[in-house]
């Protein structure tokens, strides 16, 4: 399998069985990351990452300190789908849309989410 198709899955632990298996049946190399410290070094680190799916509560900006989130490390550099969390939609109303929908190059699912739907967020951005 060559490195250009490895994906990050930064996402909690309940969906992440699931949805790398689902992508390792599609044909891609999976790392995984179990938080947001884990998440931003692996991006920090690798090199070969072809695209990202992470948890938008790990991907958006920190509103207590103003700290940018990873969505902002990538945007427009690598595709990325950002599963919108049920936390997030609460905490900030609608500004999740300000910080992870940057077409073409970014999309989002709201939580929980149907494996085709993921599939075909992936393919509008070019990470299939």
């Amino acid at each position: 399998m060559p490195l250009s198709n490895l994906i990050l899955v930064a996402i909690p632990d309940e969906w992440s069985p699931q949805v790398c298996q689902y992508l390792e049946q599609l044909g891609l190399s999976i790392l995984t990351a179990r938080s947001q410290d884990e998440a931003l070094a692996t991006i920090q680190q690798q090199k070969d990452l072809h695209g990202i799916i992470i948890v938008s509560d790990w991907a958006m900006s920190t509103q207590i300190d103003g700290t940018d989130g990873i969505i902002k490390l990538v945007q427009g550099k690598m595709p990325t789908v950002t599963i919108i969390t049920k936390t997030s939609r609460q905490q900030s109303g609608y500004r999740y849309m300000d910080e992870v929908f940057f077409p073409p190059y970014h999309e989002y699912l709201s939580g929980p989410f149907d494996l085709e739907a993921l599939k075909a967020c992936m393919r509008k951005i070019g990470m299939l």
